[in-house]
Parts: C-alpha cells; structure tokens; sequence
C-alpha cells in the first residue's frame, strides 16, 4: 500500500526528519520526504495497517513547532494518492534512518 500526502510547513526539518525515521522504524514502513520549498510531499509504503498508524502518529505527537517555539502536532495533511503496489518496493532504497545528520 503507498500513499502520498503534501504538508502545509515544516519549521524544523531536522527533528522533523527524525521523528518521520523513527515512526517509520516503529510501523515497518518505507518513508520518503520531498522538501522543495514551497512542496513538501511524504511517500509513505507499507501494509494498510502499518500506514495508517503511521498517519496516526503523525496527526498525534508533537512533531514540529509552531511560530512562538513551542512543540505542536502536524494537523494539516493533505492525503493526494492512495495506491495498491503489486511490485517490490522501490523506497527502500531510500529508506529514512533516524542517525542520519545534517
């Protein structure tokens, strides 16, 4: 199961990049973010459960912050595609880690 979903903003990407890593640990998913400002797009592959708890703790923990600093959770998720995928995946090799550094 793959699903593409755009994002509003992203006030700090690198703890952001760190808590998708980590989620995507979490759920057995493969995770791509595409930040081009001002398009910022999330690939998401996995079983249908695997992404939707994804999903969810994404719209649930604290994963940014909001103007004045202070720790917020990503409200504004677009989902665009949801497709079926026959094949094997192609995001694992562009799977995200959470030690990755910038």
């Amino acid at each position: 199961f793959r699903v593409v979903y755009r994002l509003d903003h992203i006030r700090n990407v690198s703890k952001y990049r760190k808590h998708l890593a980590l989620f995507a640990k979490h759920t057995h998913c493969s995770c791509l973010l595409y930040y081009q400002s001002p398009v910022i797009k999330i690939i998401l592959e996995g079983s249908k459960s695997s992404v939707r708890e994804f999903i969810k703790l994404h719209k649930t923990t604290n994963i940014d912050v909001d103007s004045t600093g202070r720790p917020c959770k990503e409200r504004l998720i677009t989902i665009e595609r949801r497709l079926k995928f026959r094949s094997q995946s192609w995001l694992n090799r562009f799977k995200m880690t959470a030690d990755r550094s910038e």
